[in-house]
């Protein structure tokens, strides 16, 4: 008895410790999908409020998908024969969206487009991965910041004047590895401007008369349209790029060119302001 007893307690032991080696499964969240129909007949129409990234993942080859060259956030949907048995449909977006949709046929389509503004089926990357770190901003995310810097009050007052025109910066801001440069433009005339091209870019302070200008152009993470101002106007307007400081003997220049016109408006910007910048909250 006292043998049978002992080998009780060391098996209890041993299946203790080994449970402890089995990971328990974490939660799966469940995405509902959108319900949507399609018809070999017709085209349905799929609109997103971000880029369609890549081909979407098509349950069956039976459906048909292809987005529109030049309207990047658009989907077109048709099935390749006249049935389909129901399959699923999952569309990624810019923003970091996962859109799941439940494809089902139908002969006689009476709704053909669809707007895909709800949530109910759409979870992002971030909140299925929140343990993996992510070093790029998506373009929802972005959107949030820059939409923070329109409405922070400007605290610079580097400006430069030209052709009855004003090209003010009011404020540099972060967030991360962002950098985000606030202009104010203001046309004093009454003459429309429309600006054709913006840039920012490194060159050298001094630069010899023998010596060619180097230039290095940093290519923007987002930027306004290009700013359109009727007479006597003003407007704000945001570019972004990667956090950045100047080097030694540098400067970093933001150009304005109008379209079609000679009003070119430059500014420097120097590491003195870039210090003052403000990090986004």
């Amino acid at each position: 008895m006292r043998f049978i007893l002992l080998f009780t307690i060391a098996l209890s032991f041993t299946f203790s410790g080994y449970s402890q080696f089995i990971s328990q499964p974490e939660s799966v969240i469940p995405i509902i999908p959108h319900k949507i129909k399609v018809t070999h007949r017709a085209t349905t129409v799929l609109v997103f409020p971000y880029t369609v990234l890549n081909d979407p993942d098509r349950g069956i080859d039976g459906l048909v998908a292809a987005k529109v060259t030049g309207v990047e956030n658009v989907l077109k949907l048709k099935a390749a024969f006249n049935y389909l048995d129901t399959t699923s449909l999952h569309v990624f977006t810019s923003d970091g969206g996962i859109h799941v949709f439940e494809v089902t046929y139908d002969p006689k389509l009476f709704n053909t487009t669809y707007k895909i503004i709800s949530q109910d089926s759409m979870m992002t990357i971030k909140k299925l991965a929140k343990y993996q770190k992510k070093s790029d901003v998506n373009e929802k995310e972005l959107d949030i910041l820059v939409n923070k810097v329109r409405h922070q009050k400007g605290f610079l007052n580097d400006d430069t004047r030209k052709y009855r025109m004003q090209l003010l910066l009011r404020g540099i801001y972060f967030s991360d590895d962002i950098m985000f440069f606030k202009f104010n433009i203001k046309n004093k005339s009454n003459l429309p401007y429309q600006a054709g091209w913006a840039r920012l870019y490194l060159m050298d302070k001094i630069v010899s008369k023998r010596t060619s200008v180097q230039q290095l152009a940093i290519d923007p993470l987002y930027r306004d349209d290009f700013p359109y101002l009727a007479g006597k106007s003003k407007q704000d307007w945001i570019i972004a790029i990667p956090k950045t400081t100047i080097p030694d003997k540098k400067q970093l220049i933001f150009e304005l060119q109008e379209d079609n016109g000679g009003r070119h408006l430059k500014i420097s910007i120097q590491n003195r302001d870039l210090f003052k910048s403000r990090k986004i909250l």
